[in-house]
């Protein structure tokens, strides 16, 4: 009956152990170089606490932390592995919520997946060509059923650029 119970147990350590462990190398596979990104951000910005971190895929792809700075002011850093490409606080633009009010009435948005800031940059050609340095990157559903990427400015909420995903047939 021992031999039982401790089989059992040990089965599901290993079993706990493997599943967190897949769990880790999952997300360090969706976000490569995110410790380092970090470091970086923490020894080359006022950045002093990160609360939180997101991908930015929109312009050039960062890591977006949002965190304090040493005097408990809230600032986002947008960093790569090895780059600090923009610091911005965030009482300085739109806060999320807004931004998530402004898509819903505004551009259709049933479900919002993701709603991020980015960065864009100037000398960018296409769509994405703004004299906005930031922008609120947001994904989701639209009234249509469709998924749609919208891009605005990050100070005032207006429009840059929005594209609908049409399904492929």
């Amino acid at each position: 009956m021992k031999k039982i119970v401790w089989t059992g147990l040990v089965t599901v350590a290993i079993v706990t152990f493997a599943a967190l462990f897949g769990l880790r190398e999952l997300t360090y596979a969706q976000m490569p170089d995110l410790k380092a990104a970090a470091a970086y951000a923490l020894d080359h910005s006022a950045l002093f606490k990160i609360d939180r971190v997101k991908m930015y895929t929109g312009g050039p792809q960062s890591y977006v932390f949002w965190g304090e700075d040493k005097l408990g002011r809230k600032l986002i850093v947008f960093a790569g592995k090895e780059s600090v490409l923009g610091i911005e606080y965030l009482d300085s633009g739109l806060k999320e919520e807004k931004v998530s009010e402004i898509a819903r009435q505004q551009f259709g948005f049933t479900d919002i997946e993701s709603l991020v800031p980015g960065i864009i940059d100037p000398n960018r050609k296409g769509p994405l060509q703004t004299d906005a340095k930031y922008v609120w990157e947001i994904y989701g559903t639209n009234t249509e059923g469709e998924k749609q990427y919208t891009y605005l400015d990050f100070y005032q909420g207006k429009k840059v650029w929005t594209y609908q995903l049409k399904p492929v047939k």
